[in-house]
């Protein structure tokens, strides 16, 4: 890094040398004549009465743009983050994708590349290269370019046999084992056809090393393929059929790590305090969804008897904190497949331009990753061994401790068709209008494995199963409940009857009792006291003897497995047989199709020689086909009724149909200063259909009709100005507006899933972008946003935190702050040594509520006390009472109003600095210098958490002889190699609420080369 720096600084002084007099290094009508298609029709930015940012090819390459990820920061309001699920997370205008948990809702961004509408997912696996321009438009675009885009559209246009300028070859290194190689070129095969090919390798390490494995992680292995021809009729037709391919198969994780103070009951200390916590820290798992399975099966750790819900088994896990390092025992893995074909036919015929568009397009997209990015530091609970085959042999093998491995998984296809007619008048009226058909089917899958969570579905793959093989076809809830309830309700009795037999049958034990007796008596007891208190006493001192506990282990299992067979040869209860590979897992899929049908028409119309007027309007029509396997109680476990096949449980599941008419439209007034300056204000109204909410009922546990979520308004008044000044010396764009979002569809975790419900927001909000030419050799570049974006009508309860505790107290004299049913049914019984019943719980009672699960459920539930009384926990899910499974009081429903949306940051700014250091005969050479800021974004809708801001600055150099044929464009990204989180999300209760965030990529120094011809 230091050899760079000396190199620039070489470069710099030594710009001075070339005193030489040298062309004018810059055209003053560049920024005023770049080209949008923001209206579906081609115009400079500056005469747009839009909101809009290109970024042409040029800026591409010669900014380093190497996908969305660094193009966020070119175009004020533009965020993106890589998602946790199957895609990305991108806001535009304050306007988070926080909606729309279900697959068959619509984004709040539209996604448009080479004519075809694609998934965010396209644009976080993907690269950009031999590009013509990338365009984001900000705001509702609906009236042109669909109903579903409230927040803007991003337009991705690939260069054509027309519009490229040469064909070239580059190759790139750099850091982190980089090898990239680009190729554009066109082949003409006459004056009527042409065709452009590009392709793109790039091939890179990971920037994660894996301390356990002794791998990096996180590597890219990307291949990009594309192909335009385009064909003139005699008739002045024009046909251009464009196909694509991007593929990915690496180690690709996340760039994910969690930031957790841990906690028993809550997880995590945020949860109480809230606050933003240091990273590194490990979530506590006393409570967690997946400690509770592993109790209720008995492998938790524990002291050797029985499973303990009060160990942590992240308490002596490593985890690095630099951001930079994992330590674990998984390789992450993606796979990308994605291919879009598109054909545009254009006539001009009467005196218009016809345009005949059809798009398809597919993207297939799979990973697996270790939740929450840390090993599990605990083994099983006596030394138990789990053969489980997660992912169907993915991840295989013998376990001795759990690992919950996460992978999600979508396909989507898009077939779309659409007609429009524009007109090519010099008259006062211009206008576009069309017909618009698409149909959208995609399958979404999330799903957690574990070998707990296996072993949990199927008895076989462990101990109980193998030490029982008449047990090996068991499994699920009611099995468990009854073989574990059993071994809770014995083990001490049996290991007291044990210690008992044995003293009584030890001769050097009855000799100790014979020698303390006399002692016992002086004190005071009579002779069957004395001989009863020194028995005890010795029965007591060989519970921990290891050869009973052993036999009192082994004695009670078998008793467990004699009980549950006998039941159900008896007929009295009946265990479901071991689940199937599908059934072994929390799964939340859906299946959905969209029909979407639409209207359009938008005229342009000169009131006089400065006013102008632009009305559009689409009706939409938007028919959803939902399909959903609700992962919110994971109803493949807790469900009474068993499902022989996969098929068979999506049979029994509901179809949804539901029909949505939108309509959405503008209405925009142009006032042309003078010439040079622009001033235009408007409404524009945006919508987003409706969608099937996947809803479980939590009473009874199994699925019913799914719940319709309506759809969302967007009402934005937005005033701005486009300007030239100063001679074309200062280019300066700016905007305000202020957006009512009525119906906006939220999100909120339940389970380890998200739901979605309606609630009203107001945004308001300012952009700026300007373009300064501060010399001949000197150019600036910036950009300014600002949101204020707020709740005014929303309510929910914080899954968390439900009862809105702020800190634990101790629950008895000693401090302790947490203890199980484990304790209080064991001091019930009269066992001495194993918990004390601070609140006064009594065994009959636990059974009363518990019923026939009672001894089981004591496995798993913990209670605490806390400022707004005792809290609860089993499986994940918290109470303020004793419960069973469902908690009767959902908690403090919390009025939103007023608190900040999430994922939005006040204030966001960008500025570049350009200088031509070298500019004379031999070529030119500009040095780039980059610097970003990124404010502080609130985590949740109850604002408890706060992402950190965050800055940093890029450099590049680059150079480009005088013939225009060859050159070369360091760049050097995140100069200062800070570790910097650019997004992040709170995990559910059932996870501990832990905050996953992302890290912007590592310093990265990369040098290119390009040859045009």
């Amino acid at each position: 890094m230091k050899k760079i720096f000396l190199l620039l600084l070489v470069l710099v002084t030594s710009s001075f040398v070339f005193s030489q007099e040298a062309e004018e290094s810059f055209d003053e009508d560049s920024i005023e004549n770049v080209v949008t298609t923001a209206l579906l029709k081609e115009e400079t930015v500056q005469d747009a009465s839009v909101a809009v940012t290109v970024l042409t090819g040029d800026d591409i390459d010669e900014r380093g743009i190497r996908d969305l990820e660094d193009a966020q920061f070119q175009a004020p309001g533009l965020y993106f983050t890589q998602g946790v699920f199957t895609g990305a997370a991108v806001s535009i205008r304050g306007v988070p994708n926080i909606g729309g948990a279900g697959a068959s809702f619509s984004g709040n961004v539209s996604y448009r590349m080479d004519g075809s509408n694609v998934t965010a997912a396209w644009f976080a696996d993907g690269e950009m290269f031999d590009v013509q321009a990338l365009e984001v438009l900000r705001g509702p675009q609906g009236t042109l370019f669909g109903g579903s885009n409230p927040a803007g559209s991003i337009i991705i246009s690939s260069a054509t046999p027309t519009s490229a300028k040469h064909n070239y070859f580059d190759f790139e290194m750099g850091d982190h084992e980089l090898a990239k190689f680009t190729l554009g070129h066109t082949v003409r095969f006459s004056d009527k056809a042409a065709t452009r090919f590009a392709i793109r390798k790039t091939n890179r390490d990971g920037f994660v090393m894996n301390l356990q494995t002794g791998e990096k992680i996180d590597d890219k292995d990307y291949l990009g393929a594309r192909m335009v021809t385009e064909y003139d009729f005699d008739n002045g037709a024009t046909l251009r059929f464009t196909a694509f391919h991007q593929s990915r198969d690496d180690k690709s994780g996340r760039l994910m790590k969690t930031a957790c103070d841990g906690v028993v009951i809550f997880g995590c200390q945020h949860t109480l305090t809230g606050g933003f916590p240091d990273p590194g820290g490990m979530v506590d798992t006393t409570t967690s969804y997946f400690t509770s399975i592993d109790l209720l099966t008995g492998i938790y750790p524990g002291n050797g008897l029985i499973s303990d819900p009060l160990i942590n088994v992240f308490e002596n896990s490593v985890v690095p904190l630099d951001a930079y390092k994992v330590s674990h025992p998984l390789t992450p893995h993606k796979e990308i497949d994605s291919n879009l074909f598109s054909l545009n036919l254009e006539q001009n015929m009467l005196g218009h331009d016809f345009v005949l568009n059809y798009a398809y397009y597919e993207h297939e997209y799979d990973s697996y990753g270790l939740l929450n990015e840390a090993q599990m530091d605990r083994p099983y609970h006596m030394g138990a061994v789990i053969n489980a085959e997660l992912y169907q042999g993915k991840y295989s093998g013998p376990f001795t401790r759990d690992m919950v491995v996460d992978r999600s998984y979508s396909d989507n296809k898009n077939q779309e068709l659409e007609l429009r007619i524009l007109s090519d008048s010099d008259g006062p009226l211009n206008y576009v209008a069309g017909l618009y058909s698409r149909v959208y089917k995609t399958t979404t899958i999330y799903e957690l494995e574990s070998p707990g969570l296996e072993y949990f579905g199927n008895a076989g793959v462990g101990p109980v199963g193998q030490m029982f093989p008449a047990l090996a076809n068991k499994g699920g809830l009611t099995f468990w409940a009854a073989f574990t309830g059993v071994y809770n309700a014995n083990i001490y009795s049996n290991l007291q009857t044990a210690a008992t037999n044995f003293v009584l049958s030890d001769p050097a034990s009855l000799a100790a009792i014979a020698a303390a007796v006399p002692g016992l008596v002086a004190s005071g007891l009579t002779l069957a006291q004395a001989q009863a208190a020194a028995t005890g006493q010795l029965v007591l001192a060989n519970f921990s003897n290891p050869v009973l506990r052993g036999a009192a282990v082994q004695g009670t299992m078998a008793q467990a497995a004699g009980t549950v067979q006998f039941l159900e040869a008896a007929g009295v209860a009946t265990f479901k047989p071991a689940f199937s590979e599908w059934q072994n897992k929390f799964a939340s899929d859906q299946e959905a199709k969209n029909v979407e049908e639409a209207i359009f028409a938008e005229m342009d119309y000169d009131l006089s020689d400065k006013w102008q007027v632009r009305l559009g309007v689409r009706w939409m029509d938007t028919r959803k086909d939902s399909l959903a396997r609700s992962g919110v109680l994971d109803i493949n476990q807790f469900q009474s009724v068993h499902y022989a096949t996969e098929a068979e449980a999506n049979a029994s599941l509901p179809q949804n149909r539901a029909n949505f008419e939108t309509v959405t439209g503008r209405v925009i007034f142009d006032y042309q200063i003078n010439e040079d300056t622009l001033l235009y204000f408007g409404f524009n109204r945006g919508t987003k259909p409706g969608g099937y909410e996947p809803a479980v009922d939590t009473q009874s546990a199994v699925q019913r009709d799914d719940i319709l979520v309506d759809a969302e308004e967007h009402d934005i008044f937005e005033i701005g100005t486009k300007g030239s000044y100063f001679g074309g010396a200062l280019v300066l764009n700016l905007n305000a507006y202020q957006n009512t979002i009525n119906g906006n569809q939220l999100q909120r975790l339940a389970g380890l899933a998200t739901t979605t419900y309606n609630g009203d927001t107001e945004n308001t909000g300012f952009e700026v972008e300007a373009f300064a030419f501060l010399s001949e050799n000197t150019r600036l570049d910036a950009s300014i946003s600002g949101n204020d974006h707020v709740y005014t009508n929303a309510d929910g309860v914080n899954p968390r935190n439900p009862f809105g505790a702020t800190q634990l107290l101790p629950l008895g004299a000693d401090g302790t702050l947490i203890q199980s049913f484990n304790g209080a049914a064991f001091a019930a019984n009269g066992i001495p040594g194993f918990g004390e019943n601070y609140l006064n719980l009594n065994h009959a009672a636990l059974a009363q509520v518990f019923g026939a699960n009672a001894g089981a459920i004591y496995a798993i539930t913990t209670y605490g006390m806390t400022d707004v009384g005792p809290v609860f926990s089993q499986f994940g899910s918290y109470c303020n009472q004793v419960f069973a499974l469902t908690c009767p009081d959902p908690g403090i429903n919390q009025d939103l109003s007023g608190n900040k949306v999430q994922g939005v940051p006040e204030l966001a700014y960008k500025f570049g600095l350009e200088q031509d250091i070298m500019n004379n005969a031999a070529g030119t050479m500009t040095l780039r210098f980059e610097h970003m800021y990124i404010g502080e974004r609130f985590v949740t809708e109850f604002n408890e958490m706060e992402l950190p801001s965050y800055q940093f600055s890029n450099l590049s150099l680059r150079y480009v002889h005088s013939s225009d044929r060859f050159g070369f464009n360091l760049k050097v990204y995140n100069l200062l190699d800070e570790d910097l989180i650019i997004g992040g999300n709170v995990s559910s209760q059932l996870n501990g609420g832990v905050i996953n965030y992302y890290q912007l990529r590592p310093t990265a120094t990369n040098l290119q080369f390009f040859v045009r011809y």
